[in-house]
């Protein structure tokens, strides 16, 4: 990528208490480890019998990573993981099901669009 003396360089600004080594750069592993759950959130719906995957489906693959980020996270902050799961579970069975071909055609709910 050509450098152009008239445009400036854009670079992200570095917060005043971190430093320029990551202690943990991203690898393939640790980026596929992250992106299990976006890969689960539509079979979460399907597997609930909800062809548009939301919110609570995304929280749901999250939560149920035994070792995820999200466990830790919320155990961090003082929250009960697995009784979260739990209510994200009972949320995500009180939504709308639907039977036949349509069943198997997730699409991301609006909350979830990059659109």
């Amino acid at each position: 990528m050509p450098v152009h003396a008239d445009r400036p360089t854009l670079r992200h600004p570095t917060p005043p208490n971190a430093t320029s080594h990551d202690p943990h750069p991203p690898t393939p592993e640790r980026l596929h480890a992250r992106t299990q759950a976006v890969v689960a959130a539509p079979e979460a719906a399907r597997s609930s019998g909800q062809q548009i995957v939301e919110t609570e489906h995304l929280l749901k693959a999250l939560m149920e990573q035994p070792n995820g980020l999200a466990r830790r996270v919320v155990a961090k902050a003082g929250a009960d993981a697995t009784a979260l799961l739990a209510a994200t579970d009972a949320l995500v069975r009180r939504q709308p099901r639907i039977s036949g071909d349509a069943a198997n055609q997730q699409v991301g709910g609006p909350a979830l669009s990059c659109g």
